[in-house]
């Protein structure tokens, strides 16, 4: 049996059970960090272990990972059930992170497949409709190209290769994401007070992960969208503008835009509730703010800059 530690900074705690002469206390004060715990916790890591939580379903793990990605959504009942003591497990950490990476690129693959063959269709279409009637028919590789590299800096238009121009999203994603673990680190100050294992950081910060990969491959998927449909109506006429019919990404534009606001208020609960009911630091609020108010200024300088970039 291993010597019972601190959930929280990793003290060795097996000094407290020598003590133990008439009663077994039902918990303690870690001496090292000031946590609270209960020694059924520490002499039982599997003790209050949620049945659905990914990092230790025994059966039905593809069921019990689906259900952890959807619980991550409320962060204030996924940290009641997700304990300091529940021991992490960075290698089903990274299947899932890789899952999620692997199948909403596969689903990216499939979708901008299916849009640069919709946008070469509908640039038959009016090439035909055009005095000289020039027929153009699609090939299977307007599917499979950009399926295979739905990340490729260029766009296909029958014979022609387009640029293609991202957004700031994806870098803003990131930012907001990796910003608050990096400055656990950078604030060393912090991170001596608050004596909060590194393997804690990697739990929060993965499961935060989760929505950031998906949200990204949407916002790449719409402006791939919107670059095939204006691209293709524009080598249609002549290089001129089009009456072509837009593909429906308006509104997939928008829910993207919006989910992204809404990504950043969650990611702001999700830090919130993980430093006050999961590391249960203390002064949570004030933690809380310096790390987060700088990772979303640090979003805001690199947004305005590409702005002014993009201007200029």
């Amino acid at each position: 049996m291993e010597s019972p530690a601190c959930p929280r900074c990793g003290y060795d705690l097996s000094a407290g059970i020598d003590k133990w002469v008439e009663t077994c206390p039902v918990g303690g004060v870690c001496p090292e960090c000031g946590l609270d715990y209960r020694w059924g916790d520490l002499l039982d890591p599997q003790r209050r272990v949620p049945a659905w939580f990914y990092e230790h379903a025994r059966d039905a793990r593809v069921s019990a990972a689906i259900v952890t990605v959807v619980r991550i959504g409320l962060p204030w009942r996924f940290f009641e059930d997700v304990r300091l003591h529940h021991r992490v497990r960075v290698a089903r950490l990274v299947w899932l992170i890789l899952a999620v990476a692997v199948l909403s690129q596969i689903a990216l693959g499939v979708s901008a497949g299916a849009l640069s063959y919709g946008s070469e269709l509908a640039f038959a279409r009016l090439r035909a409709q055009l005095p000289a009637g020039v027929q153009y028919q699609p090939t299977p590789e307007s599917f499979y190209r950009p399926a295979l590299t739905p990340q490729t800096p260029e766009i296909w238009i029958g014979e022609l290769s387009l640029g293609f121009e991202g957004g700031p999203y994806a870098p803003l994603l990131a930012i907001a994401w990796a910003a608050p673990v990096l400055l656990f680190f950078v604030l060393t100050d912090t991170m001596r007070m608050a004596k909060v294992r590194f393997v804690h950081l990697v739990r929060v910060g993965a499961y935060s992960l989760v929505p950031a990969l998906l949200l990204m491959q949407m916002e790449f998927l719409v402006m791939y969208g919107e670059d095939y449909n204006a691209s293709a109506g524009y080598l249609a006429r002549g290089g001129q503008s089009s009456g072509m019919a837009r593909l429906p990404v308006d509104a997939f534009r928008f829910a993207v835009r919006a989910f992204i606001v809404v990504y950043f208020a969650w990611l702001s609960l999700w830090w919130y509730f993980s430093i006050a009911r999961y590391m249960r630091l203390a002064r949570a609020w004030m933690v809380f703010l310096v790390m987060h108010g700088t990772a979303m200024f640090a979003v805001a300088v690199v947004y305005f800059a590409f702005t002014i970039w993009v201007r200029h």
